[in-house]
């Protein structure tokens, strides 16, 4: 699969849902920088963001994620403390780590608990939502490098007809 730079629009989410329901990779707008998504359902997908970014086998890969009403599908306990933060903080930056579902995929996390978080961006929530599941999502960058902010950033890091996610 070969990486495309596509606008915002409702064909580009469209697209890009279709990509990750393929098993492949999206770069996007969060409201922090640009990260690089998969299906969190898809190991093989999730696969391919550590492959893409260079990124550590044993460094798991947040969740995002786009209602609180989704955890169960990710996490089997949410604390009270949680909850709380959850009504105060999202969406937005917030990442709570929350003991695991047993069905995410050990390429998300390999151990007990999972990363996850509600995005406040509306291009981020779109593609999340119209895919209909958790997002495994990380910086658009190759590990170690600075976090993209731009398109053109994210397309110098890990785009291009050269780089192939397979």
């Amino acid at each position: 699969m070969h990486t495309k730079v596509l606008f915002a629009n409702d064909e580009a989410i469209t697209a890009a849902v279709k990509a990750l329901a393929r098993g492949g990779l999206v770069a996007f707008p969060t409201d922090t920088v640009y990260g690089v998504g998969a299906h969190a359902f898809i190991p093989e997908a999730v696969d391919r963001i550590y492959k893409a970014k260079v990124r550590p086998r044993e460094k798991a890969i947040p969740i995002l994620i786009a209602k609180a009403e989704d955890l169960h599908l990710v996490a089997v306990e949410v604390p009270r403390t949680a909850r709380l933060l959850i009504e105060r903080f999202w969406p937005g930056g917030l990442t709570l780590v929350l003991p695991k579902n047993p069905s995410v995929p050990k390429e998300v996390s390999p151990g007990p608990t999972v990363a996850v978080r509600i995005p406040d961006n509306p291009i981020a929530l779109a593609i999340i939502e119209s895919l209909g599941a958790p997002m495994a999502v990380t910086s658009a960058n190759i590990s170690g490098h600075p976090s993209p902010v731009t398109a053109q950033e994210v397309e110098e890091e890990l785009g291009g007809e050269n780089r192939t996610y397979r």
